[in-house]
């Protein structure tokens, strides 16, 4: 944060302290989440939107600081440490255990430009807001934080002892508690808290949704492996099993990496990682509908994410998303067949058509399934598998402009003073072309 923050916030960094710390949480969770912040508007705000953002940022705080690469394992663990005690209401008040922790902290961050980092070394703002909250609502955050602490801190020890090596996963149970840590315990903390601020959920469905909670938290946290597998490559990190690509001829990560990689072996090995993702996303489907029908906020929120996470699925599973990279080896190939323009890609998601006749429709293909009734739409089975056609239709377009014509300008009645001129469209084409596109906000509802 710079000087301008400081100020649009009230901070003092010489006091620690902030004037508006729910603007600065908020402002936060939009700087240093990537999708989080767009689902989470769709909450309660009191009920669950402001609980759930600050439980957000402590566990983003975690992972800055399991993520920081000049910090030693050692002090990695010791952070995580210090960082869920004060959560775990140990002997010390949660003011002490939190200056224990920002004391340890590299001296850095209490200045840092770096958004985590200084969020990590004022997270006392964010922590006054949490202890101001009811202990039924506090209790599954709190969990939820000293699990993750604790999981990631080992998963840092781990770096360390790979002394110099690329940190890998053994096999699909590692990588199960991999991301059991990072991803499951958010699952459960959110169906804690959904059961702590919904009078609609009982005893009996907060179990069923606690038998599923782990699956949904694991199946975003497998497509954000499955799509930053070339960027942790960069990190000489790996979340592919070991097991898996060792069945698949690959002694090494480096290997499985190596632009010389038999690519069918290699596809073999990320098809797996890709089923398992699927696997779990069926499995966060039912999670949702767990979820009370009286509570819509609570089911898109966490359908948001799912439908993101099954869409990039689709595009990195067989291609047919609108992206150049999807389509790379396609335009390649017509390129070498001589054609010299690009071809406009026509079946990527959102993509639309327009058509404009005696009717009018508009359609796209889009990656799930859904009816509304009330705005007459319906997604249907398309010829791509795996896509749906998203159609709206109107069954008088042009028709419109003859009935303009032949009722209203130039009616056939002893009132008209003249004949419709044959050149009507020409004409009506050439007022078009002076309209500026949106035509002024004009609405067309014939």
């Amino acid at each position: 944060m710079n000087a301008e923050d400081h100020a649009r916030f009230g901070i003092d960094l010489s006091r620690d302290t902030c004037n508006d710390p729910w603007a600065f949480s908020s402002e936060m969770l939009q700087r240093v989440s990537r999708t989080f912040a767009l689902n989470i508007r769709v909450l309660p705000k009191t009920r669950l939107r402001q609980p759930i953002l600050l439980a957000y940022l402590f566990c983003r705080m975690a992972d800055t600081v399991e993520d920081c690469p000049t910090l030693p394992a050692a002090r990695k663990e010791t952070l995580l440490a210090l960082f869920a005690a004060i959560f775990s209401g140990g002997a010390t008040s949660w003011r002490e255990a939190t200056a224990a922790f920002t004391a340890s902290l590299p001296e850095s961050w209490q200045t840092s430009e770096d958004d985590e980092e200084f969020l990590c070394a004022h997270c006392g703002w964010c922590l006054e807001l949490y202890f101001a909250l009811d202990e039924s609502v506090r209790r599954p955050i709190a969990q939820c934080v000293v699990e993750m602490c604790d999981g990631m801190a080992r998963f840092a020890l781990r770096q360390a002892q790979a002394n110099g090596e690329w940190l890998s996963i053994a096999d699909e149970a590692d990588l199960d508690r991999y991301c059991y840590f990072v991803a499951g315990v958010v699952g459960n903390m959110l169906s804690d808290l959904f059961c702590a601020q919904s009078p609609f959920i009982n005893a009996a469905r907060h179990t069923k949704m606690r038998e599923r909670a782990v699956s949904f938290g694991l199946a975003l946290q497998l497509v954000n492996i499955i799509k930053d597998a070339g960027e942790d490559r960069s990190r000489e990190v790996c979340f592919i099993p070991m097991a898996w690509m060792r069945e698949a001829g690959f002694a090494h990560p480096r290997d499985f990496f190596a632009q010389s990689a038999k690519q069918a072996e290699r596809l073999d090995v990320m098809q797996r990682m890709i089923a398992k993702a699927w696997r779990h996303l069926h499995d966060a489907r039912d999670y949702i509908l767990l979820i009370p029908a009286m509570e819509p906020r609570m089911r898109l929120f966490c359908q948001w994410p799912m439908l993101m996470a099954a869409e990039t699925l689709v595009a990195i599973g067989d291609g047919l998303r609108e992206s150049k990279a999807s389509w790379l080896e396609l335009l390649r190939d017509l390129k070498a067949r001589g054609l010299e323009i690009g071809p406009r890609l026509a079946v990527g998601d959102g993509a639309l058509h327009l058509y404009a006749g005696t009717s009018s429709w508009l359609g796209c293909h889009v990656p799930f399934k859904k009816t509304d009734l009330l705005h007459n739409m319906a997604s249907l089975p398309s010829a791509i598998p795996g896509r749906y056609l998203l159609i709206n239709e109107q069954e008088t377009a042009g028709a419109c402009l003859t009935i303009l014509r032949d009722q209203i300008l130039f009616p056939d009645d002893p009132l008209a003073t003249e004949p419709a001129p044959p050149d009507y469209f020409a004409r009506l084409e050439a007022a078009a072309e002076t309209s500026p596109a949106g035509s002024n906000h004009t609405l067309f509802t014939p």
